[in-house]
């Protein structure tokens, strides 16, 4: 476990927040780190991501200048003879009426894989398993589903892609891998601003981080009103994941996104408190 001065300059946010109050501003009296020094730490970034963004949406954006000609496209520039749209429009509702009348089997097959990977893609919710079984007609048995998802992933890892199948608080979701995540945070600004928690959110995530590995009755002993609530918007904003043992039990634990967010190299940089007291 590292120090109280190796965390000072381990827990400096990026540099688009790099001006978070040292360690004496946030360890307590007694040389530990408080739940409320940990709110302070966070409303720090939020403010300073706040401000860098307002200067970046104040910065001037280039339009075209009035009156400059756009040119139009060969639709709108060719000549119409008299008659010729409706003729074109006659042949366009001749061509779907032959693409209608197709035999359905003449066509490229559709596999069970494809299908599910379509629902992931494009769904953003988490799936479970029997939603994706129904989706397939209710004729793949819950543990072909998995075996599916298994396979895909296999493809995904020999093919080297960014991303994955994931089983979380909900059912399965397709994100990146975790070591893309800064790429991410780079491009879409996935920081403190965007990431804004409630006091109860941030108590909650202070005892996953400090407790980890912990199961959902542990969190629900804190004595907070909705912690299962609370637990899953966690997950879903990918600072806390969990993990399935093979026994059955679900535990919790911080993600490599926490570390980024709050700057630490590792979850060792994170100061052991003798004791979180909750609000």
């Amino acid at each position: 476990m590292n120090n109280q001065s190796d965390f000072a300059e381990s827990a400096d946010l990026p540099a688009t927040a790099a001006d978070v109050p040292s360690s004496e501003d946030v360890i307590s009296v007694d040389g530990e780190l408080s739940l409320d020094a940990i709110e302070q730490a966070y409303q720090r970034a939020l403010e300073i991501s706040d401000a860098e963004h307002l200067e970046a949406s104040s910065s001037p954006t280039d339009w075209p200048a009035e009156g400059d000609a756009i040119d139009p496209s060969p639709e709108e520039t060719a000549p119409c003879e008299a008659g010729g749209t409706v003729e074109a429009v006659g042949e366009a509702a001749s061509d779907d009426d032959e693409l209608l009348s197709l035999d359905e089997d003449s066509g490229p097959s559709v596999r069970p894989r494809q299908v599910l990977e379509a629902l992931l893609f494009v769904g953003g919710q988490p799936l479970t398993t029997r939603q994706l079984a129904d989706s397939l007609g209710g004729e793949f048995p819950h543990e072909e589903i998995d075996e599916l998802i298994d396979a895909l992933n296999h493809d995904y890892f020999v093919q080297n892609r960014p991303y994955e199948i994931r089983l979380g608080e909900g059912g399965y979701r397709l994100t990146l891998r975790s070591e893309y995540e800064r790429v991410r945070s780079r491009v879409y600004g996935q920081g403190p601003r965007e990431v804004r928690l409630s006091q109860d959110a941030l108590e909650i995530l202070a005892f996953v981080a400090y407790q980890q590995p912990v199961d959902r009755p542990a969190v629900e002993e804190t004595g907070k009103k909705n912690a299962a609530g609370l637990l899953r918007q966690l997950l879903r904003l990918e600072l806390v994941a969990l993990t399935r043992r093979e026994d059955g039990t679900v535990t919790y634990h911080t993600t490599t996104r926490f570390l980024e967010l709050f700057g630490l190299g590792s979850i060792d940089d994170l100061p052991r408190a003798a004791e979180i007291r909750f609000k």
